[in-house]
């Protein structure tokens, strides 16, 4: 006996030890003053306070949309949408987006966690005290990792990794995918009559749901001071200007990722060719939680499967074929904490730094500074591919080497840095004419 509890003193010392620790936010040292259209100017001393600040704000105006991006975070769309909801619960085991942030959550800095745990301490308290607004029960409190795996699911939507998974279970691999519109300039002192460095930002979204653009402007006594706009539920700005800089985003149309078939062995189910070797394609089991009417929530045991290639699905048109895809998305957690550090950025050097972590997935970025520089860069997370592979559809998934390993750098990108004629935009065209000439830098 005495072992056994000499065992479990062990046990609850060991994750004691190595649980994460955050501030506690007192709401009375934030500030949020609205101006005279509703904006939230939110006020903390610490970044980790304006989050809370922000999450509140947001929550104020938009809990039902807000609720959505974190009820996909926590695999419970089925419970608020039914059938359609499901859907994305099945798309976030199918990525294994749990697994994936459990690995990388402890590669993310200390500073940037003590920043989302503000934000969801900022969202479980306005939930809190008002219980009535909550749509589905058991969705708070959220925590960083139900954040994270939001923004996982989310940006693997935003770079189509779902309409992959859709095209492969309903036999529509050579359906052709339709773009939206934004537009975004920055001209520098050569190009205005005050000599000012002036950018325009003008993203075209939707005017309502989750994917409708909420504006603020937040800020800290640690650097932070960005106004702009973001998605429903988003912890940064996503785009607008601090004091010494700024960027506006528009969409971007590269090949974000790969869809392989596989080669299934005749005989052994379940084992797929790779690299001369039959391999055993590995289970995934999960039971959704679906609504069915207004009450009746039914369990509903799905199964996926993963290989060395990514996930893999069954077509449910041709069930002897299988298919792996691959995506960035389904490999990184860093998009928040990219666009984290964009807001914090000082100077044009600051901001590179940002964009050298390749964590948001697309988006053409329109920059300009205080100093007079300019820049667009056709941005995102661009699998480095060989030539032959480029543009196909479906690629022969037997070989490692059709399997892109890396991603493009910055560098290699389709880029322009202060080009003579003084100017650079965007309005979703191709990468390379972005300025008066076609001048632009890449590789």
């Amino acid at each position: 006996m005495k072992k056994h509890l000499l065992f479990l003193s062990s046990l609850f010392l060991f994750f004691a030890s190595n649980a994460q620790e955050f501030p506690k936010i007192n709401p009375l040292n934030i500030n949020i003053a609205r101006d005279e259209w509703g904006v939230p100017h939110i006020f903390g001393n610490t970044d980790a306070e304006a989050a809370y600040g922000l999450a509140w704000s947001n929550a104020e105006d938009a809990f039902e949309e807000m609720q959505e991006i974190l009820l996909v975070g926590k695999g419970m769309m089925g419970r608020y949408q039914g059938i359609e909801g499901a859907k994305a619960d099945f798309f976030a085991h199918v990525i294994q987006a749990d697994a994936l942030v459990e690995r990388k959550l402890k590669t993310l800095p200390q500073d940037f966690l003590i920043y989302l745990d503000g934000y969801a301490q900022g969202i479980n308290r306005f939930a809190e005290l008002n219980p009535e607004l909550v749509k589905v029960k058991g969705t708070f409190p959220v925590t960083i990792k139900d954040i994270l795996k939001s923004y996982v699911v989310v940006m693997s939507f935003l770079t189509d990794a779902s309409s992959a998974l859709d095209k492969i279970y309903n036999g529509k691999l050579d359906e052709v995918k339709t773009g939206l519109g934004s537009n975004a300039f920055a001209l520098n002192s050569t190009k205005s009559a005050d000599g000012g460095t002036y950018l325009c930002v003008n993203p075209h979204l939707e005017m309502t749901g989750s994917f409708s653009f909420y504006e603020a402007h937040i800020a800290s006594n640690e650097g932070l001071n960005m106004s702009g706009s973001l998605f429903l539920g988003g912890t940064s700005v996503y785009m607008g200007n601090n004091e010494n800089l700024g960027w506006g985003m528009t969409w971007n149309y590269f090949d974000q990722g790969d869809i392989y078939k596989l080669k299934m062995h005749p005989k052994k189910k379940n084992t797929y060719a790779y690299d001369g070797e039959w391999k055993k394609l590995e289970t995934k089991k999960t039971v959704l939680k679906v609504k069915i009417g207004k009450r009746l929530v039914l369990p509903v045991p799905k199964k996926s499967y993963w290989s060395d290639l990514g996930p893999v699905i069954r077509s449910n048109v041709n069930k002897d074929e299988y298919y792996a895809f691959k995506y960035p998305s389904f490999y990184d957690v860093t998009a928040p904490l990219q666009w984290y550090r964009m807001n914090k950025a000082q100077n044009y050097n600051e901001f590179r730094a940002a964009l050298d972590m390749l964590g948001i997935g697309m988006f053409n970025i329109v920059y300009a500074d205080k100093e007079d520089n300019i820049m667009y860069v056709s941005f995102g997370q661009v699998p480095f591919r060989s030539d032959s592979l480029v543009g196909l559809e479906v690629i022969p998934g037997d070989k490692s080497a059709n399997v892109w390993q890396r991603l493009h750098t910055v560098e290699e990108m389709p880029h322009n840095i202060n080009p003579e004629c003084g100017y650079v935009f965007n309005t979703n065209n191709t990468p390379f004419h972005s300025d008066c000439e076609t001048d632009l830098d890449y590789k």
